[in-house]
Formats: C-alpha cells, structure tokens, sequence
C-alpha cells in the first residue's frame, strides 16, 4: 500500500491530466511501449477470467455433481450476465434480461 502511494504521488506530479497506467506509459515511453504494456495487461486480465471461470466451475462440479463442461458453461454465463465495474452501470439491465 505504501509503495502504491509513493508511486500514486510520482505518477501525478508528472502527469497531473492522466488517469491510468496505460496513459503515464504512452507520456513517458512512447507508443509501442505503450501496446507492449496494453498487451500484457489484457493477457493478464485474461488468464484472470480463465482462472475464475475454472475455479467456480470446479467447485459448481464437485458440490453439485453436475459435469463439468455443464459447470463451465454456467460459469461464463454466469459471470457475462451480471454487472460489473461502475456502480451506476450495475443499475441498467443486462442483455439476458432484455431477453425474458
């Protein structure tokens, strides 16, 4: 948490206009620095959301005795349906509940 507001205070003195991280790379390094950083980011966020779905579709299929092929789906419905990030977007209606 320390290191967090030590580099927080670092990044805004020398980007006050700048919101995330993929903008201080783009200020400082340049553009392909700028894709590299991009690209790693969403591997991780990907391999994240694989391991989630993974995770609730083993334990779906060890409590339920369902298969899991059977879990997984439910798992990616699961987790595309519902709402996620703002709190003032987790008020509108997802597609599946435009459909019923």
């Amino acid at each position: 948490m320390l290191a967090s507001v030590t580099l927080g205070n670092r990044l805004r003195r020398q980007m006050p206009q700048g919101h995330t991280l993929t903008e201080y790379v783009w200020h400082c390094y340049g553009r392909n620095m700028y894709l590299f950083t991009l690209a790693v980011i969403l591997f991780y966020a990907f391999a994240f959301s694989a391991a989630k779905i993974t995770g609730m579709a083993l334990i779906a299929s060890l409590v339920a005795g369902i298969l899991l092929w059977v879990a997984l789906i439910v798992a990616v419905a699961t987790l595309h349906t519902r709402p996620a990030g703002n709190s003032k977007l987790q008020s509108l209606p997802t597609w599946s509940s435009s459909l019923t």
